[in-house]
């Protein structure tokens, strides 16, 4: 059986909560977007409304619109899921330091995945009507970023969806010939850093250049 080292009553909390949130969002958060991009498209596919919208605002000024409009949700989410590791670590009362500079990148890092994620999922709900096509997408996305974990990182690269952990200052450390597990902090993956921008630009302009040449 595996075991689990580095906690000593609640020293080293905070290496495990940050550790455990990436892993959730890899989880959770490709379904989440999926659901708020397909809200913020499903009405005017279905009243038909973007072919008037479009009338009287330039298509892609619309589509910017919406990646700004979704972009408040998801600055608010990841700032509540920051605000509420803190709260947790004062109710729990861990024993180690707050680690301000790993809060802070988990905040800004779990912020720029979203918008990645974001992009991808924009471009399907609104270039596809069939918005069961991107809540589906949206639960492969989340069933992949959880399963890549399992990959070494140079094949967890290639899924975006899994950048919730590859871009987080926690490194997970397992020893097989003890059979014990710990995490430790480590430094940002500037690479990973630099595809996931280099990734939401391309996928914000390739979507927005797509609908802008869209019959509505």
């Amino acid at each position: 059986m595996m075991s689990y080292t580095g906690l000593h009553g609640s020293a080293g909390m905070w290496k495990y909560m940050l550790y455990q949130m990436g892993s959730l969002n890899c989880l959770m958060m490709p379904v989440i977007i999926a659901i708020i991009a397909s809200r913020m498209s499903d009405m005017e596919h279905k009243g038909c409304t973007f072919k008037f919208m479009n009338t009287i605002v330039y298509p892609g000024k619309l589509y910017t619109a919406k990646f700004l409009c979704g972009s408040i949700y998801l600055i608010f989410m990841a700032l509540a899921q920051t605000s509420v590791m803190i709260f947790i670590s004062f109710i729990i009362k861990f024993k180690d330091v707050l680690p301000v500079h790993h809060i802070l990148v988990f905040f800004i890092m779990t912020l720029i995945v979203n918008l990645c994620i974001f992009t991808i999922q924009l471009g399907i709900s609104i270039l596809v009507s069939n918005q069961m096509i991107a809540l589906i997408t949206g639960l492969i996305e989340s069933f992949t970023g959880l399963f890549a974990m399992f990959f070494p990182r140079i094949i967890q690269r290639f899924f975006l969806w899994s950048y919730y952990n590859i871009l987080s200052t926690i490194n997970p450390i397992t020893d097989l010939k003890t059979k014990s597990f710990k995490v430790e902090y480590t430094s940002l993956d500037l690479c990973g850093l630099f595809v996931i921008c280099i990734s939401s630009v391309i996928l914000f302009l390739a979507g927005k250049f797509i609908f802008e040449r869209k019959e509505v």
